[in-house]
This record gives C-alpha cells, structure tokens and sequence, in this order.
C-alpha cells in the first residue's frame, strides 16, 4: 500500500515509515540471514524488494489506529479525531516515539527451515596407505611383510598361544610370497566383491556372473583368490600358468606390478612384458595397462626421447630483399685445422669462411690461428675487400663472442680515423645463434663442406705452405662462386645458369683488356654488361629466391615449449639416459610467434638452448 500510494500521489515523500503492533513481524522483517518456509519466505521478501529495514517501527496496539478498522470501535468524537489525526506521538519528536529492542530471531520460531548437515569421514585402512606410500612393488612387499610378523608377534604377546611360532631375523621368501598373496586378495575383495560373494554362494548363482566383464574367463576361487577357470586345466603346466591370479586393469598395486615386470625385462615392449606377466597375474585389459606403465616409466622417457621440432621459421630479410651490395649481410664461421708446413714443423691453420646470405657467394680468409686476434684480422681484410657489411651472423663459439665484445671496443677508435662517420653510426649488427644449434647457420654450414670437398680434392693429403693454402683457399672460393644457384637444364634456349660470381662481377666471363681498349666496343661491352646485370637479377629474383619458398623439414606446426616443461638436454659427450635435466625459465619466441629457442634453469646455471637440442619429458600442462 505504501509502494502504490508513492506511485499515485504527485507528492514526494521525504521520510516513508510504516508501523505494525506485531513483535513477531518485525522479528521476521529484521531477519534477512535465517531461511523461512516457504509462505513467510516469498512475504518477507516482497517486504524486503520494497522497503527498508530500518522504516519499520513499533507502535503499541492501544495507539495501532488501524485496529479501529479490523476489530471495530464505539463511534464518539475522540475515535474519530485519533483516525484522523493519527497517534499523538506522531506530533512529538522522534525521541519521544515508542521503542523496543528487539533482539535476533528466536532460534525455535517454528517457521525457520530446519537446516541438517551430515559429515561423512572416510577411514583409510592400514593397506591403502601402505599402497599409496609406497611406488616400488619390492617395498611394499616388505612393508606388508614386516607388518605381518609385528600383527602375529602382538597375538602371541596377548594370547599367550604356543602354536604360533614367530621368525626372526631378515624377511624370508615365503613371507614376502604371504604379502603378495594376501595384497592381491585385499585388492580382489573390494573390485570383485560381487563376483566373488557370486562364486562363494552356490552354482546357480554363478549363471549371474556373465555380466561380468570376467565372464570370458570362466573364473574360480583358488585359495582364497580369484583366479582364471579357462580351459588348460588338463594341460602339463604349472598351476600358476594355467590359472593366473586375476587383476583389475586401474588399480595402484596393479601398476607396481607391471612396472616391477618392465624393470625386471629390462624396460622393453608392451608384448612382451605382457606375455611374462602371464605366466602368474592375468590382468584385465593387460596390453593397454602396461602401454600405460611404460608411458609413466622415467626411463623409457629419457631413453626413448625425441628432440623437440617446430615449423621451419620463415626467411630472414637479409635472406630474399634486395640489397645495396653484395655480402650486405653475412654468416661468418670458422673451419679446420688445416695442416702446413713452416720450416721444419707443421703448424695449424684455419679457414674462416664468409658466406653472403643473400647471394649465397663465398669470401675465403686464412686465419694463422684460433684466437680473437686472428678473426678480427681476418675480418680486417674481408672488410677491405668486400665492403663493410651491415649484419654479421655467426655461431656462439668463444673466439668468435670475444671479437664481438673486443671489435666493439676497437671499433670506436678504428672507424673514427678510417671509415667514414656515416658508416659509424650504422655499426655492425652482430646476431649470435644459441649455443649448441649449428642448425641456425646452415647457410654457412652448407658452405663449409663445400669448401672442404674441393681443398681435399686440390690437396690430396699434400703438404702445404702458406703461400699454397692462400692460393688454394682462392681457388676454393673462385670454384665455390661459380656453381649454379638454380638446377640447369638441358634446354639450348635457356640462359646460363646464375652463379654467385657473375652476380659478383656482373659479367659472364673474364674478358681480356685489348678488348676493351676502343671508345665503341668500350660501349658496347658496358652496355652489354649492363643489361646481363638486370638479366641476372631478374632471375635470381624469380628463380632462386623461389626456390627458397619450400620447407624440406620441419613442416609441421607443433606444440609451443612452454614455461615449465621439464626437458632432457641432448649432449655429445654423455649417454642419452645420462643426459642433463632443465626447467624452461622462459621461452624466446621468433617473429612468427613461434617458439624455438628457451632458457633453461639447470643444475648448473641458466641456459640459452634451441628446442631441436632439447627432449620434452613432461610437460606442464600433461600433454
């Protein structure tokens, strides 16, 4: 009534509050936590959606005026003045008001809901906990063993019984076969309870166990245990073979078992595993619940681990944009130790090879040795004759980490008098592949054994000096720049192939210089190089860099490595079951988003991998 005169009248209300003689209700109303039956629940909360708490308040009922319009009232002048005026207190101030406390609910009002909580504690036996303490079959078997004789040393302690005689000493054979026996039995009589109360009633009661998923087992009761009828019986074997202890597929002492057979095989297959597991336990569902053990086995994870593959990463600009020069961008790396002769001695020499990433063409150096010095000198000389590039690319070996931490310091001084300021400011960009990941420069890689397969062919197992190894070294290289970019065909009308070194020197052949002498034919050769150059790039552009647009491997998307996985760290120098462990810190994702290099927390430190030397053993979500 209050809500709906609010809404009808066009006069606004500073103050609502509404008045009621009932303890009772406002008992009800000032409860909001107690749940109430049904009716007084939907009436107290229409009161609550519209009204306040805090506006009811109490009036005694010799003041209550709506009492004059439920029990009626003699008619004289006061009763009609009080119905039109109201109370008196009404015209005091609230102080002056009525008032009462009004305490919580009272906890027996039959109108609460009786409210019945039920705690159910689950006792765990002696058994199971001895079963999930417990992952090696072998341990808990003396664990059951040694609790067997301290129950049977107790019984003789209390019942004073001479029959019973006590062993001593170390756990015998035959109490470690009791332990099986009676582990296996506990096991049975709470999975196969209603099978073995079927078999234990009487013969008509077995027609009931073809529901069973035993049924094709035909099974008895040997001893106390559940075993397989089958039809061997009349066969020669022993009677473990010809009636195997039946065992449930998905069950703890299950899996120890298994895992006891697989160790003591030797960690092979599942079928075979099997096979002598069935010589005394038949396990329902036998070939998926040791496929399952070997799956969990430690072991056969590390030893059957695969390194981690992800989709081959998509090419590096410096690999197919057009640049300003050649060897613009670079992979640098170093290979030997090649053998010479100086005086009376043999020392040791090596190549650093230079490879232009984007013309795949090659730039040969002889290093004295394997030092920071002699790359950097090495480097000196590439620079001076090549052009100074813009990226350098190389594996993380230690020589080549120091050049970079010395050449920047070098740098600053020996550009500032040498090279122009420009050039200063653009710098070297030096990328370093992860450790361990020869992969990652592959373009390099390819490159070496190139280089290596023409100076065994030159050399012959020949003594070089260094003269000779200079000179092969760029017979080497002029070999290596004239092979072809792209497969040749047997068509008479197509082109030459493309070489690096025609797009080096922009011309198809060494022309010799009378030649070239007259102002005319002067023309004729340059305008004639000229136009071979836009020819070479143009298909280079069409027919090399297109053939870089398949993936030979890695051509699948695989599983992003994710922090937290726990992965075998592959090593040369150790057996793959000794290799090292790490946890993935944090992942370095590529352009493309994604991973294929990580760092690794390990026991000695932190490390920087690429996934391809890495074995996921467990992964953090369980996949």
């Amino acid at each position: 009534m209050g809500f709906q005169l609010q809404s009808e009248l066009d006069i606004k209300f500073s103050e609502v509050k509404f008045w009621t003689d009932s303890m009772i209700v406002l008992h009800y109303i000032r409860n909001e936590k107690s749940q109430f039956k049904t009716f007084i629940a939907n009436r107290i909360s229409t009161i609550h959606s519209l009204t306040k708490v805090d506006q009811w308040r109490f009036v005694p009922s010799k003041e209550n005026i709506a009492d004059f319009a439920s029990r009626g009232v003699k008619f004289n002048i006061d009763g009609v003045k009080v119905w039109e005026e109201g109370p008196s207190f009404l015209k005091k101030p609230k102080e002056c008001w009525p008032a009462v406390d009004i305490q919580g609910p009272e906890p027996h009002l039959l109108e609460l809901k009786k409210t019945m909580s039920t705690h159910v504690m689950i006792e765990e036996s002696t058994v199971d906990l001895l079963i999930n303490y417990y992952s090696d079959w072998t341990r808990l078997l003396k664990a059951v063993a040694w609790l067997t004789r301290f129950k049977l040393y107790l019984l003789i302690m209390r019942s004073g019984r001479t029959d019973l005689s006590l062993q001593m000493g170390m756990l015998r054979v035959d109490e470690l076969n009791l332990a099986c026996l009676n582990l296996i039995r506990y096991v049975q009589r709470i999975l196969f309870r209603k099978e073995i109360e079927m078999l234990a009633s009487d013969t008509i009661s077995k027609v009931k166990i073809t529901n069973s998923p035993l049924r094709t087992l035909n099974p008895m009761m040997i001893n106390g245990l559940l075993c397989v009828g089958g039809r061997l019986q009349i066969s020669s074997w022993p009677e473990s073979r010809k009636h195997p202890i039946i065992l449930p597929s998905k069950h703890k002492v299950t899996n120890l078992i298994l895992q006891y057979y697989h160790i003591l095989e030797g960690h092979v297959g599942a079928t075979q595993v099997t096979a002598t597991v069935r010589e005394k336990f038949w396990v329902l569902r036998g070939g998926v619940a040791m496929r399952r053990v070997i799956k969990d086995c430690v072991y056969c994870k590390r030893r059957n681990a695969r390194p981690i593959q992800q989709l081959m990463a998509p090419l590096p600009p410096s690999r197919i944009e057009d640049g300003a020069y050649p060897f613009l961008s670079v992979g640098v790396d170093y290979f030997g130790p090649i053998m010479v002769k100086h005086g009376r001695s043999i020392e040791k020499r090596y190549g650093c090879v230079f490879t232009c990433l984007r013309l795949r063409a090659v730039h040969l150096e002889v290093a004295y040795s394997f030092t920071t010095d002699s790359f950097i000198m090495a480097l000196m000389r590439f620079i001076s004759r090549r052009g100074y590039p813009k990226e350098i690319y190389s594996d993380n070996g230690s020589n080549l980490v120091g050049a970079e931490r010395e050449l920047r310091k070098c740098l600053q001084n020996w550009v500032q008098e040498r090279i122009h300021s420009d050039l200063l400011r653009k710098g070297i960009d030096w990328h370093f592949s992860p450790p361990a990941a020869s992969h990652w420069g592959g373009v390099w890689e390819r490159m070496i054994r190139s280089v290596r397969r023409v100076l065994d062919a030159l050399v012959k197992e020949q003594p070089l000096t260094d003269e000779c190894l200079e000179t092969f070294m760029i017979e080497a290289e002029r070999i290596i720049n004239n092979r072809p970019l792209v497969p040749v065909t047997d068509d008479s009308s197509d082109l030459d192939a493309i070489t690096p070194a025609k797009l080096l020197l922009m011309r198809e052949n060494v022309t010799e210089l009378t030649n070239v002498l007259s102002n005319d034919r002067y023309s004729k050769r340059w305008k004639q190089a000229n136009y071979l150059a836009q020819v070479f790039w143009r298909r280079w552009s069409k027919e090399y860099v297109s053939l870089l647009q398949r993936r030979y491997k890695w051509t699948q998307l695989e599983r992003n490595i994710r922090e937290g996985d726990l992965v075998m760290i592959c090593s040369e120098f150790s057996e793959k079951n000794k290799w090292p462990l790490g946890l993935v810190q944090r992942v370095l994702p590529s352009k493309d988003g994604l991973v294929r290099q990580v760092e690794l927390r390990t026991r000695k430190g932190i490390l920087v991998r690429d996934i391809r030397k890495l074995c996921l053993l467990e992964a953090i979500d369980g996949r």
